[in-house]
């Protein structure tokens, strides 16, 4: 059965035990239970904006996720130790403003 779904061995035995034990709410990924921290509050969020929309830092010609990320963990107004640059991508994705931004991830790594 594996060798035809491309998935371990363990994994239909995890996803029958999370039935069994859950029902069809196992289908879902996340734990019920669990409490999920968000990252950034409207204050942090309305910075990234505002970062996003400005002019890129010297040497590049658009911001990347990374740069943004990296941009908000050294601004003094947020009390950030580090944050990813998946959150912000999250973050920009909510707001349609930043939809005509090409923020399309880091540059040297596609080779654009």
């Amino acid at each position: 059965m594996c060798e035809h779904l491309g998935c371990s061995i363990g994994t239909p035995y995890t996803a029958r035990k999370n039935y069994c034990e859950r029902g069809l709410a196992a289908i879902h990924r996340r734990n019920p239970d669990r409490e999920y921290d968000l990252k950034m509050d409207g204050k942090a969020e309305a910075h990234l904006i505002k970062l996003a929309c400005s002019e890129p830092p010297e040497g590049h010609s658009r911001w990347t996720l990374h740069l943004l990320a990296d941009e908000l963990v050294t601004l003094d107004e947020i009390d950030f130790e580090s944050i990813s640059h998946e959150t912000v991508r999250q973050r920009l994705k909510k707001h349609p403003e930043t939809a005509s931004l090409r923020l399309l991830g880091d540059s040297t790594r596609t080779g654009r």
